[in-house]
């Protein structure tokens, strides 16, 4: 029988060198893998703890298998918690894995999936290494370069070595340094100019790539399928198993390897001695580089930041703060007191100074630090070198073609590949800011505008972006949230994914990819976490990339990257703000009071209750320009209460109050049909659908239209689709143009809507005198009377002794009275 056993932050769960003994299975926290070297292994569980290097972790839910080959051979690494941790123990099967492959095929299945699922999570994690390692490799080499120009020769001998052999290379190969330097170049991949690649031979290929798309492909088929493979030959099973566990720990022991080495390049960087960070703090490395006069005022508060961020990428592949070295400490105190200096430094008086060309042409641009801002970008999400290359060669094949926006083939087809990857950009950028302590503006602006790539963009659009990235918004009435927002409230499990283009739910797309053979691959299934993550990917595939797209006001020209060639104009005159679309939409809400209202059931103790309950959509401003608002979805699911969800590019061209007003005719379209269900185009039981519905069908028949009238409504529907968009275009002048009195509807429509869409009392109070109002005013004044008295009689039971009414039926008085 399993077992729950609860480990203590920093408890062992099994030791490299021993022999398995029970199954775990990590319900909650999580758990490092640690590496020690074989020399180590026998020796005191100390000894090896303290020889270890972090190599892989865990979290949420997770099989420990793979560290043990078939589950019969010794540990070949140690499992420690890094939080306190909740454990799952099941009893081993005689002859491990393979044991259960011959007694329990079920079982069998699964295991193969969570070995699988682990291999996965450490190729992940080699990549993160492998990354951490060139990083920090740059850095180190274009610290040798700046020191070749700047420094007077007091840093450490081996400094002065091996700058003037790689500044030798890079000067051959026609390397320059900018006039002013910036903390940027530090980061910068400067390869080519030196010939060498930092990633060689650093990965070990561990499992041939063919062996390990056949496993997947194994693992996709139904299970029944799975199961009658493994019982006709159970070695099929085993020999899997054991593939991927040999893969796994050669993929562990790769980043062993490699973090040995960041190890020793974090040394040189941040070591005590013959370091960069005693160069700096102790030997006047600071002092020599501001001397010269050619690094940029902010370089050395942009270095703090740039160490900042190793640390954390450190942190995410050791388990551990670059603190651990002692000069990484004394580095950023000495870089602290040098910003705090040049501060205080007293402004010498050089006189007048004459304007030249370069102090008028740049300034606001430099002062809004986005240069380089894709750099900036990759930087943070960690993507691969191959994806940036990729993205880097298509962003300039686009940047050259004369015309951009232009809709034929060649320019579609290089605009949707490039979509393709922003949005996987995108998706990786959003899941870093979920870890991050602090998000780069650059890829704040990326998840709230669609900015990318400062090149893309004038001037004068950067310095307004940089000025909109400022805005803070108070919370609004009207749930206004932003893209980010929204998205987060699916991370943290808040709400659930929207529907797809197909009004497929998360769950129902997730059952068509089963039936297609496109389910996710095994490593995508998880903990709850993973989940959230998957789902939040999910919204951004499915749902943001398209609304993006339809948003933009041409599928066929649309690209959601923000450049300068398709949001012509001032940005901060496009700009939507919450208040601005709240105030907007308040005003549609105050003509048409009774729109986000629908019929929900009340639960009075045992009682239940029909009433009318307003339930405000989510008015989603999607990162992106474009020229349309749209509905997406009028509910969640089957639930009533469910809030709908528009979207609206939060930088708007044309006019938005008259787009959200079509978008909100559709809205009233959509939840009746829903509500009415079956009943949607009954011209008695379906409401404002079902009275439209009949009267598109039978105008030509209706006594009450002339023949000019109806005339005047057939040429008008050929121009229009669909009868949701014949509605809604009825709507916007009943909105606009009928509540003022000015009559542009037929009488049928108008009668229609004064009956199921009525105005707020003030305004039917209004037209109430005309004669083209006053029959169906009356109407609708003696039916509301009637059902107030009626409901009066019906809710006295709820009254208390006072006379009050539960809240819900007193707000329901007050919208009857309306």
């Amino acid at each position: 029988m399993p077992d729950n056993r609860t480990l203590k932050k920093g408890e062992i769960l099994f030791l490299q060198g021993e022999n398995p003994v029970k199954l775990y299975m990590l319900q909650e926290g999580e758990i490092e893998i640690l590496s020690a070297p074989e020399e180590f292994m026998g020796l005191d569980s100390d000894i090896i703890i303290d020889k270890s290097v972090r190599v892989c972790s865990f979290k949420g839910k997770a099989m420990l298998i793979g560290f043990s080959g078939l589950l019969v051979s010794q540990y070949g690494k140690s499992a420690r918690a890094v939080t306190d941790s909740v454990i799952v123990e099941y009893p081993i099967s005689q002859g491990g894995f393979k044991g259960v492959a011959l007694k329990d095929i079920n079982g069998a299945i699964n295991m193969l999936r969570q070995i699988f699922n682990n291999y996965m999570i450490s190729q992940t994690q080699l990549k993160k290494t492998v990354s951490l390692y060139t990083r920090l490799s740059q850095v180190e080499d274009n610290l040798l370069l700046l020191y070749h120009d700047f420094s007077t020769g007091n840093g450490p001998a081996l400094f002065n070595k091996k700058s003037e052999d790689l500044y030798s290379v890079f000067s051959f190969n026609k390397g320059k340094f900018p006039d002013v330097v910036g903390a940027d170049f530090i980061i910068e991949d400067k390869s080519t100019l030196l010939k060498k690649s930092y990633t060689d031979k650093l990965i070990k290929e561990v499992i041939g790539n063919d062996y390990i798309e056949l496993i997947k492909k194994i693992l996709k088929l139904e299970p029944q399928i799975m199961a009658g493979m493994i019982k006709n030959d159970p070695e099929i099973a085993v020999s899997i198993f054991s593939s991927v566990a040999s893969a796994i720990n050669g993929i562990l022991d790769n980043i062993h390897d490699v973090m040995d080495r960041a190890g020793q390049k974090a040394k040189v960087l941040f070591g005590s001695s013959e370091s960069w960070a005693g160069y700096f703090s102790k030997q006047n490395g600071i002092k020599d580089w501001n001397s010269t006069g050619r690094i940029s005022p902010d370089f050395f508060a942009n270095m703090l930041k740039i160490n900042a961020k190793l640390d954390l990428m450190y942190f995410e592949a050791a388990g551990k703060r670059l603190a651990s070295f002692s000069g990484y400490s004394e580095l950023a105190g000495a870089l602290s007191v040098s910003e705090v200096r040049k501060d205080e430094k007293p402004a010498e008086d050089t006189g007048p100074a004459e304007a030249s060309s370069s102090d008028i042409s740049a300034p606001n641009v430099v002062s809004t630090g986005l240069q380089k801002s894709i750099f900036q970008i990759f930087e943070f999400s960690m993507i691969e070198k191959e994806f940036q290359n990729r993205m880097l060669k298509l962003l300039n094949d686009y940047k050259t073609i004369s015309s951009s926006a232009s809709a034929e083939s060649d320019a579609r087809k290089m605009r949707r590949h490039i979509a393709q990857l922003y949005w996987d950009l995108y998706q990786q950028v959003f899941v870093r800011s979920k870890s991050e302590s602090s998000v780069p503006k650059a890829a704040k602006l990326m998840l709230t505008f669609g900015f990318l790539d400062d090149q893309l963009l004038l001037p004068e659009h950067l310095v307004e972006l940089n000025d909109l990235a400022r805005i803070r918004e108070r919370e609004t009435e009207i749930p206004v949230v932003l893209e980010y927002e929204f998205l987060s409230k699916i991370y943290s499990g808040a709400e659930e994914p929207s529907i797809t283009e197909m009004g497929l739910t998360y769950e129902a797309f997730l059952r068509e990819m089963d039936k297609s053979q496109k389910k996710r691959d095994p490593q995508s299934s998880g903990n709850n976490d993973d989940l959230n993550i998957q789902k939040t990917l999910h919204e951004i595939s499915q749902r943001l990339k398209t609304t993006a797209a339809v948003c933009s006001g041409s599928t066929v020209t649309a690209f959601p990257i923000l450049t300068s060639d398709i949001a012509k104009g001032s940005l901060k005159n496009m700009y939507v703000s919450k208040s601005r679309l709240n105030a907007i939409a308040k005003k549609l809400i105050d003509i048409d009071f009774s729109l986000f209202y629908r019929e929900t059931v009340l639960r009075l103790d045992q009682s239940r209750e029909i009433i009318q309950e307003e339930i405000f959509p989510y008015l989603v401003l999607v990162p992106t320009f474009g020229t349309k608002t749209l509905l997406w979805q009028e509910l969640s699911g089957n639930n009533k209460r469910s809030m709908g969800r528009f979207m609206i590019p939060i930088l708007f061209n044309g006019d938005l109050e008259k787009s959200l007003t079509h978008a909100f005719a559709c809205f009233r379209w959509e939840l009746t049909k829903n509500i009415k269900g079956a009943m949607w185009a009954d011209p008695i039981e379906g409401g404002v659908t079902g009275e439209y519905f009949d009267y598109v069908n039978n105008f030509k028949k209706n006594s009450k239209l002339s023949p000019e009238m109806k005339e005047k409504i057939n040429l008008r529907f050929k121009s229009l689709r669909t009868n949701r968009d014949r509605f809604a275009d009825d709507y916007m002048l009943w909105i606009e143009y009928e509540r003022e009195g000015i009559m542009k509807l037929n009488t049928v429509v108008r009668e229609m809507f004064f009956k199921h869409i009525p105005f707020k009392k003030e305004i039917r109070d209004h037209l109430e005198n005309m004669p083209a109002f006053s029959k169906y005013a009356n109407r609708y004044k003696n039916i509301q009377a009637r059902d107030y008295a009626a409901y009066e009689r019906r809710f006295k039971k709820y009254q208390d002794a006072s006379g009050n009414y539960p809240k819900e039926i007193q707000a329901y008085f007050e919208f009857l009275k309306m």
